[in-house]
């Protein structure tokens, strides 16, 4: 037994206990009153602190085998007892050894005692104390602090955004779970086909868990070690310390070149890989996205740098990082943007059960990437001043309306003007006066005949109770369409682009088109894929590299066309393989040049395919 061995004495055993048993009756105080999360997190951590705290005091004078006989010897000391029982067989009495004789006997067989330090108790350790375990996966639901049963800081936070960090989101080491971590976990559970939730749930939390295990078999086989020896908490949060924070440390500290394994004095894998080839495919490139810089990676690097007239090396230098770092945070907001939109047409969908599909939300994505590809190329004009996005009043149907003339009824107004409203968009031929007349009497009897109500021509109440839906409809429409152009307009100013005349136009048509679609049936699929589409090919049309346009709704039409002519392609909206071997087989039977490519000639033959097959279907 070493001679510095350190054993606490009873009193301050018993103050640590006496400390600890206080903090325990703090804690089920707390989870008996009404507390907030927060409060209650703290309270819970100052016990767990403590805790430990005695345990490390127990531990050290429970070093030797017998703890209990040294306890008993320690506090007779402390006492100044006259007696001691050694063990339950050989008591040993007062009469047989003398104090000083007992307490040498005691020190040659357990050790010098040193005075302990004093303890502190009234003082807590810091409340920023990580566990003494850190976390190697997702265990519990992690979310913001306002919702229930959520995690919302700690190590299992961190964890969270050193992972992101890794697989290309950027975001701030806090350890809390802020509005930054929400966006990007939303971004990686709509990358990953998830149900986007802003939360670490049992789905979410299982895809997490396999790029964990992921980066620990990569790291692994890099350092030639078992997987489980590798400390995934630790490697993400150094990987993330060493980024540079600003623009001039990123100058010096991350590399000039990215390039294949075989090039000298470049950097081939890892997070900025990885983020490169999000950017690319954000771009409409196909890479793989694993953070190695493979072939591919290498071929969508050439072809992006000739589209953005860079020096063509297949390496990604200063130069090309920061415009791929660019787009990338452009694609970024404009993912935000699409999030916010579909959110709002979900709440819509569901208020009026409107039933979502996979062809709606195909040509949902499409009319989405088609915008912003007309706004990118619009001409630079004045500017114009964004509509006001206030939504107009509700008002409801009240009054019994009719013609004028009767008392007690009204013949006027703003009621009348939403009648009128209500029953154009039903179809009815009329013009909107704000004055029951005879074109409104006309129009409301043909309503009240085809609905099975009482013909009247009048607003009595059961026709009131019909068209009072229909206006809450109807309104709900209007605020939905405004707030789609705001955020559309929001997302906009973002970008730094400006707000004119030929954008706001586009934006109102984006907007109406994808309401258009949300009312749709699943069924009305050939409806579905017309709405957007262009009417005929305007531009060269090829694989990603070979020509201007190689995905959205004019490839989506060429499909269409080819499907028609008998060709097995997918209604993918992307130039794919299959669409290369279509069009090549189609320029084959129209004696066209074999190219794959759909060129001026190979245009305007597909453009009188489907002039032909318009005109069968009419």
């Amino acid at each position: 037994m070493a001679t510095d061995l350190f054993i606490p004495s009873i009193d301050q055993l018993r103050a640590a206990k006496k400390v600890e048993e206080s903090i325990l009756k703090m804690l089920e105080f707390s989870r008996e009153e009404a507390l907030s999360t927060q409060e209650k997190d703290k309270i819970e951590l100052i016990f767990k602190s403590y805790r430990r705290l005695s345990n490390k005091i127990r531990e050290a004078a429970g070093r030797t085998e017998e703890l209990k006989a040294q306890f008993e010897r320690l506090e007779i000391f402390d006492r100044k007892a006259a007696s001691l029982a050694v063990s339950p067989e050989r008591p040993l009495k007062q009469t047989q050894l003398s104090e000083s004789e007992l307490r040498q006997k005691i020190q040659d067989k357990f050790g010098a005692r040193k005075a302990p330090p004093e303890i502190q108790a009234e003082e807590p350790p810091a409340l920023t104390e990580p566990p003494e375990e850190a976390p190697e996966s997702f265990t519990r639901v992690l979310g913001p602090a306002d919702r229930r049963g959520a995690i919302h800081q700690g190590p299992e936070i961190e964890l969270l955004q050193g992972l992101l960090n890794k697989l290309g989101f950027r975001l701030k080491m806090t350890g809390q779970f802020d509005q930054d971590t929400f966006s990007q976990l939303r971004h990686f559970q709509m990358k990953a086909k998830l149900p986007i939730t802003g939360m670490v749930d049992q789905k979410t939390a299982a895809i997490l868990n396999q790029r964990l295990q992921k980066i620990r078999e990569n790291e692994a086989r890099k350092q030639n070690q078992a997987p489980t020896q590798i400390n995934l908490f630790q490697y993400l949060s150094e990987e993330v310390s060493q980024k540079p924070e600003t623009q001039e440390n990123s100058q010096t500290e991350r590399p000039l070149v990215y390039g294949p394994a075989d090039q000298p004095q470049t950097i081939s894998q890892g997070a900025e890989v990885e983020k490169i080839q999000a950017a690319l495919i954000a771009e409409g490139f196909s890479v793989t996205g694993q953070g190695e810089y493979d072939a591919k990676t290498f071929a969508a690097v050439r072809s992006f740098q000739a589209q953005n007239r860079i020096q063509v090396t297949g390496l990604v230098d200063d130069k090309t990082y920061k415009i791929l770092e660019e787009r990338l945070a452009r694609n970024q907001t404009q993912n935000d943007c699409r999030l916010q939109l579909w959110e709002c047409l979900s709440h819509y969908a569901e208020k009026h059960q409107f039933e979502d599909s996979p062809l709606k939300q195909q040509i949902r994505e499409l009319l989405f990437q088609e915008l912003f590809e007309k706004i990118k190329q619009a001409k630079a004009e004045n500017f114009s001043a964004p509509p006001d996005f206030q939504a107009p009043p509700r008002i409801y149907l009240k009054s019994f309306l009719g013609t004028k003339g009767q008392q007690g009824i009204v013949s006027e107004g703003e009621e009348v003007i939403r009648l009128q409203e209500t029953l154009l968009d039903l179809g009815y031929d009329l013009k909107i006066n704000q004055t029951f007349d005879l074109q409104t009497f006309t129009a409301l009897k043909k309503y009240q005949e085809e609905q099975g109500l009482s013909v009247s021509g009048y607003l009595d109440p059961s026709t009131r109770d019909q068209i009072n839906p229909l206006l809450e409809a109807r309104y709900d429409q209007e605020e939905l369409l405004l707030e789609l152009q705001k955020t559309l307009f929001q997302t906009l100013l973002a970008l730094g682009l400006k707000s004119t005349v030929p954008i706001q136009e586009q934006i109102r048509d984006f907007c109406e088109q994808i309401l258009t679609l949300c009312k749709l049936p699943p069924e009305a699929s050939q409806k579905i894929q017309k709405i957007g589409l262009p009417k005929s090919l305007e531009h060269d049309l090829g694989p990603a590299g070979r020509a201007k346009i190689s995905q959205g709704l004019e490839v989506f039409l060429l499909q269409q066309i080819l499907k028609a002519q008998g060709f097995e392609v997918a209604m993918s909206a992307e130039y794919d393989p299959e669409t290369l071997s279509a069009v090549r087989s189609y320029q084959t039977r129209q004696k066209l040049a074999m190219t794959g490519i759909v060129d001026t000639r190979t245009r305007q033959s597909l453009n009188q395919k489907r002039l032909e097959l318009s005109t069968e279907e009419a």
